[in-house]
C-alpha cells in the first residue's frame, strides 16, 4: 500500500491491484507503531479514500486546506 495523500482528517491510498475494501478499515502507521480506525468514504480501483474516525493529532502539521480523503468526484461524506 502506497500513501498518496494524508492528514489528520484522512488518507488517500494506493493498492498495487484493485482492491475490495469493506466500509471501515484499520491502518497501522509504521514506524509511529499508531493504529487508526478509518471509514472508506470512496473507493475506484485500486485507490481508496478514507476518513479517520477520529482526527490524528500527531498529523496536525501535514493538514491542508482542501480535505485528500474525498475523490474529486465524491460528494464530501456526512460524518
Amino acid at each position: 500500500m502506497l500513501v498518496v495523500d494524508i492528514n489528520s482528517r484522512g488518507a488517500r491510498l494506493r493498492f498495487g491491484a484493485p482492491v475490495a475494501a469493506g466500509p471501515e478499515v484499520q491502518l497501522l502507521f509504521i514506524p509511529e507503531h499508531v493504529t487508526a480506525s478509518a471509514w472508506v468514504v470512496w473507493q475506484n480501483g485500486s485507490e481508496i479514500g478514507v476518513e479517520f474516525t477520529r482526527p490524528l493529532p500527531w498529523l496536525r502539521n501535514l493538514d491542508m486546506s482542501n480535505p485528500v480523503s474525498r475523490h474529486p468526484r465524491e460528494k464530501p461524506a456526512g460524518r
